[in-house]
């Protein structure tokens, strides 16, 4: 029990210095959290999510628009999940790799609008409404990625970035 005292493992004061690490590690977790939230991209992407989820509840409940609606709701998600990781992350090939996944999402969600307008299942005031929020999107997801600092890369084997 002595050597474990002396090397500072399971004694009163290094576990009052854990607990007090994991706080300030919860704060700056809960900081970052609020940081990243607050964001407009972000801000904008979860009204783009919201409006996706509104939208798709009043669309019937046949096979093809549910197939819409699914595909719809995920690419919303992913576009809010990929800016997340994007914004975490220190490394710019991971930013630009998420980023691009944004992109991806964003149009599959435009893709999926007109096809829905092609064979007549979509309000097109709704779409048009998701298309604006879209474009709004855009222009910050520009101002975004310009922010990237490129000092920082990853080497992942793949050389893209």
């Amino acid at each position: 029990m002595e050597n474990q005292s002396q090397a500072g493992w399971n004694t009163l004061e290094d576990s009052s210095l854990l607990k007090q690490a994991g706080k300030e590690a919860i704060r700056a977790i809960l900081s970052e959290d609020a940081r990243v939230q607050a964001l407009p991209i972000i801000r904008k992407a979860g009204m783009i999510n919201d409006l996706i989820i509104t939208f798709s509840e009043t669309l019937g409940d046949g096979d093809i628009e549910n197939q819409y609606k699914k595909v719809l709701r995920i690419a919303s998600f992913e576009m809010s999940n990929k800016l997340v990781i994007a914004e975490n992350s220190p490394y710019y090939n991971e930013k630009i790799e998420n980023s691009i996944l944004v992109k991806i999402a964003a149009k599959k969600v435009l893709n999926q609008l007109a096809g829905m307008e092609v064979i007549g299942i979509i309000n097109i005031e709704y779409s048009k409404l998701i298309r604006e929020e879209i474009e709004g999107f855009r222009l910050l997801f520009m101002e975004w990625i310009n922010s990237f600092e490129r000092k920082t890369i990853l080497s992942d084997g793949w050389d893209i970035v």
